[in-house]
Parts: C-alpha cells; sequence; structure tokens
C-alpha cells in the first residue's frame, strides 16, 4: 500500500494484488509505478496509481501490466522513459535447467499499458551471460536506467560453476531489437579482479 507521512499525521492505503512491491517510479503525470513481484509464472508485472491512491484503470489491466517470458518470472525493478513508457526487470527461471538457472529479463509497456510490439519479441528482451550446461546459473540484474539516446541498461550479478558459486558484475545494453547489444553483453567484469585493479 502507499504510506503518507507529512509531519502531523500518518495515514495508509493497501490495495490486495497478491503481490508485493519491489520498487517504484514515477511518470510525468505524478502518478507512482510499482513494481510487482512474486515468483511464480505472472511474468514481469507493474502497477499504476493515480494521485488520489488508486489504482489506474487506464493502465493495463484494473491498473496493472503484466507480461510472462518465461517458466517463472520475477519482477526486479521498473523505470519510466522520457516519453511515458513503462520498463521493467526481472529475472527469467528455465524449469527445465538446473536450480537458479536465470536470465536478465526486461518488459516494455506503452503509456496505456500495453506491450509495446516495437520492442524485443512482443514487448521483452532477455540476456544470458551463463548458459545452463549441467550446473547452476543465475543471472540476475538489481538496476536499471535509461540512457540520453533511449537504450535501457541493466547492471546486476552473474553466477556459474555451481558449487564454486563465482559472481560477477554483468550489464546488458537493449535498444528495442530483439537481442541485446553485444557491446555491453559481452561485457562481465570479476568482481575479485575488479577490486584488485
Amino acid at each position: 500500500g502507499l504510506v503518507e507521512l507529512d509531519g502531523s499525521s500518518t495515514g495508509f492505503h493497501y490495495t490486495p494484488l497478491e503481490r508485493y512491491g519491489v520498487a517504484v517510479a514515477f511518470d510525468d503525470l505524478g502518478r507512482v509505478l510499482v513494481a510487482l513481484s512474486s515468483y511464480g509464472s505472472h511474468g514481469l508485472r507493474v502497477a499504476r496509481f493515480l494521485e488520489d491512491e488508486t489504482l489506474d484503470p487506464a493502465f493495463g489491466l484494473g491498473g496493472v501490466a503484466s507480461k510472462v517470458i518465461g517458466t517463472n518470472d520475477e519482477t526486479r525493478g521498473v523505470i519510466v522513459q522520457s516519453d511515458q513508457k513503462v520498463v521493467a526487470i526481472g529475472t527469467t527461471y528455465d524449469s527445465s535447467a538446473p536450480e537458479r538457472s536465470s536470465d536478465f529479463a526486461v518488459a516494455r509497456w506503452n503509456p496505456n499499458g500495453s506491450p509495446d510490439l516495437g520492442f524485443g519479441v512482443e514487448g521483452a528482451g532477455l540476456a544470458d551471460f551463463t548458459p545452463a550446461v549441467g550446473v547452476r546459473a543465475g543471472d540476475v540484474p538489481n538496476a536499471v536506467g535509461i540512457q540520453g539516446d533511449g537504450k535501457i541498461v541493466l547492471a546486476g550479478w552473474s553466477e556459474s560453476n555451481g558449487i564454486d558459486q563465482v559472481q560477477d558484475i554483468a550489464l546488458a545494453r537493449f535498444h528495442g531489437v530483439t537481442t541485446p547489444d553485444s557491446m555491453i553483453t559481452n561485457l562481465v567484469l570479476d568482481v575479485q579482479d575488479y577490486a584488485e585493479q
């Protein structure tokens, strides 16, 4: 829900969406975008609230936009572009791969919450740094930013080797086509080596 603290009183608004909020963003009209997450087959999801703290019925389905990408998707962030398109990031898990094998995932919606079909494949894109080949491999984004030219950049970590659990810094840049920008996708910095420089 939404909490208002003005120094003299406390207000509380609760909306039962059967999800929990993990990130927040604002559009140019002051509407609140909340990234909704819970592990499952519900896809990447974002809710939009009006200034009166009610779900915006003009956004998605009853105020919530969603995009199913894989077997299990988990939303981890949200951002609003200058053209008011909404971007959500998260992880998508492959149920056929070893436990916790996951990829970067990104989805983009038009300002009305409909999928942006001009972005990626039907409004979504993936980045896989560590393909699972008999071992656990996880790619998890933790942050998202928009470049001046509109390209979407995700930052997070990539884990491979199962038992050793080696974690690297991972960056992926998406620019509206099916695959991530190769110049950034191939940039995977080892945390330990980076720290020693």
